[in-house]
């Protein structure tokens, strides 16, 4: 086999198998920590990291953001990437609250809380599925206005429909190619 295309592999087990059969592996989405560190691994997307950087910088630089508060599911590769946007945000002068919340939460208002405590200019509500859901309800029934950062996941249309144009109209999305 020349080469594997695939998608998501969460756990990277695949892209193990492959690169220890020296086979490529073109994958959609990294998610686990060989999809971006193994030689054999190709992507199409930054995945989580991609988008948390990005954001950091974007907030940083276009929106000029003093406080950042980063609300994450503790999952290795979604707290990794957390923290590279931490590190991004704070070489810029930005004060950053991290905010960590159980990964399969689908009630996030304590983290949102602690994350508005701080009066934060930016949010960045790295979830999927559930968690999007909750991040916008949660930012809409505290009415803060606060620039919210969601993963492309949080895009979907079940997902925005489901919440609403009233929570999601101005919510910033990273876009996945």
């Amino acid at each position: 086999v020349p080469a594997v295309l695939g998608g998501i592999d969460v756990f990277g087990n695949g892209i193990e198998t492959l690169a220890d059969n020296e086979i490529p592996y073109i994958g959609g989405i990294p998610i686990s920590f060989p999809s971006v560190q193994s030689e054999n691994s190709f992507q199409w997307s930054g995945g989580s990291w991609g988008a948390s950087v990005a954001f950091a910088w974007y907030a940083a630089e276009e929106l000029d953001a003093k406080k950042v508060s980063i609300l994450y599911g503790e999952f290795g590769s979604i707290s990794d990437s957390a923290e590279a946007a931490q590190q991004v945000l704070e070489n810029a002068g930005v004060d950053v609250q991290m905010v960590p919340y159980p990964i399969m939460a689908t009630d996030i208002s304590s983290a949102l809380t602690a994350a508005a405590a701080t009066q934060p200019d930016a949010m960045f509500i790295l979830a999927a599925d559930a968690g999007c859901k909750a991040g916008f309800d949660g930012i809409a029934s505290m009415d803060l206005d606060v620039a919210a950062f969601y993963t492309g996941a949080c895009a979907a249309p079940s997902i925005t429909n489901a919440a609403g144009p009233e929570k999601t109209n101005g919510a910033i999305f990273n876009v996945e190619n």
